[in-house]
């Protein structure tokens, strides 16, 4: 039988969160509005640098439309009806439901911890996007686009960048609130195959060059890393003056590592 952990154990503070929180002490929103905001800045800054090597490397154009095209050369009928509904995995209105219910829950059983890094985590998802993506305009692929095409640009895809952040975090709660090892590895193959279902059926329908589901996927996995962060210091500006001892890190150390 599994054994659950107590609400509010999904993420334990760092060392580093430490330090940060410690500086906020008392104001949690104000902590993890900072740490998010300064990953927003770096992470826009690093995936609009690799957006412009893209745009202007003739080489990797040249890749991307020749992969596009192969692709667009390959497809049938049952495929992009597959892909049309692999797409869905990532629409904007199918990630807000998922993540509203998901919030509801984890707020209706205390796990505080739980929902703030999904908040967080697509929070800068789709600010970092649409920086990024209004700022490149790429243009879409020189193939068929099988879907209506939003008015943001081709880099990054948001679908994609937006599935990776959702069923990652959602994965890492759920993995975090179990012992059970094949409840672990289900929720890992899932925050998987969910988002390459959905950065694949982009590809299938057109709408994305594969350097684009590289920069998504860079970013998706920074947004989730800026959450974990924004939480753990978050946790540790709430705690700090109330039980300064649950914070101490030594206490998450081998006894033979804990200095004398």
């Amino acid at each position: 039988m599994d054994t659950l952990r107590h609400p509010g154990d999904v993420v334990a503070p760092s060392p580093r969160a430490r330090r940060l929180g410690e500086r906020w002490t008392g104001h949690p929103f104000r902590a993890a509005g900072l740490v998010g905001l300064a990953g927003y800045v770096g992470l826009t800054l690093l995936l609009l640098g690799f957006g412009v090597l893209v745009i202007n490397s003739p080489a990797i154009e040249r890749w991307d439309d020749d992969v596009m095209a192969r692709i667009a050369a390959a497809t049938t009928s049952p495929i992009d009806t597959m892909a049309q509904w692999g797409s869905y995995l990532g629409e904007t209105l199918v990630v807000i439901a998922i993540a509203a219910v998901a919030v509801a829950v984890m707020a209706w059983r205390k796990i505080w911890d739980g929902a703030g890094l999904l908040v967080v985590g697509l929070l800068v998802e789709v600010t970092v996007f649409l920086t990024v993506s209004m700022t490149i305009a790429r243009p879409r692929p020189d193939v068929d686009q099988l879907d209506p095409a939003p008015p943001t640009g081709s880099y990054p895809s948001g679908h994609t960048a937006a599935a990776v952040v959702l069923y990652g975090t959602l994965a890492l709660i759920a993995a975090a609130r179990t012992d059970s090892r094949a409840v672990k590895a289900l929720c890992w193959i899932l925050a998987i195959a969910l988002p390459s279902m959905v950065g694949i059926s982009r590809l299938v329908l057109g709408m994305h060059h594969p350097t684009d589901l590289v920069g998504s996927l860079v970013g998706s996995l920074a947004c989730m890393l800026i959450a974990l962060l924004a939480v753990r210091t978050a946790i540790v500006a709430a705690r700090t003056d109330e039980d300064p001892s649950h914070l101490d890190v030594t206490n998450e150390l081998p006894r033979e590592a804990v200095p004398s």
